[in-house]
């Protein structure tokens, strides 16, 4: 994973923010780096290439390094007696991927929501697969606090939640 970036200083704010609250809202769709969904400005000190998508209309992060691949969503085959935050497995290009319930590992999927793709991650101990409705991007975001796993940080791609998934098939 690459290291922390320190900026300078944080950029200054963008004129549409402090436009009057008639303007089209298409304005804010222009760039709204370095600020949070609040419209507030946030020290943005630390970067990281990261994958973003969504699960649920929450969005997560992982480390791009991290990222394998994203394919079509499959049904996992269930594994008897396994942990309950494990959905079950697949295979995926001659490997076997663990694809969990939720990204975040709870044992328990969000009601109603059906996943469209599955973010496959590497991990010490194989191939993690994480339920996603939406990819969002990759490549370099901007945080206000250095992310750490399971943590929800603002950034300029708005809060995510920061995972690692090594952490979700550890023990």
């Amino acid at each position: 994973m690459p290291a922390a970036l320190r900026l300078e200083s944080p950029p200054t704010p963008p004129h549409h923010l402090h436009s009057d609250m008639t303007d089209d809202l298409s304005e804010f769709l222009d760039t709204d780096e370095g600020w949070s969904e609040a419209g507030e400005a946030f020290p943005a000190t630390f970067q990281r290439d990261v994958f973003v998508f969504e699960y649920a209309n929450n969005r997560y992060a992982v480390a791009a390094g991290q990222v394998v691949g994203v394919i079509p969503w499959r049904r996992p085959v269930p594994l008897p007696r396994s942990d309950p935050r494990v959905q079950g497995v697949i295979q995926d290009r001659g490997q076997i991927v663990v694809v969990m319930v939720h990204p975040t590992g709870q044992p328990r999927a969000e009601e109603g929501v059906d996943a469209e793709r599955i973010v496959i991650c590497e991990s010490g101990r194989g191939h993690v697969g994480l339920p996603a409705t939406l990819t969002v991007t990759v490549g370099p975001v901007r945080f206000a606090n250095e992310p750490v796993a399971m943590a929800t940080v603002d950034s300029d791609a708005g809060a995510l939640t920061y995972l690692d998934p090594g952490r979700l098939v550890e023990d």
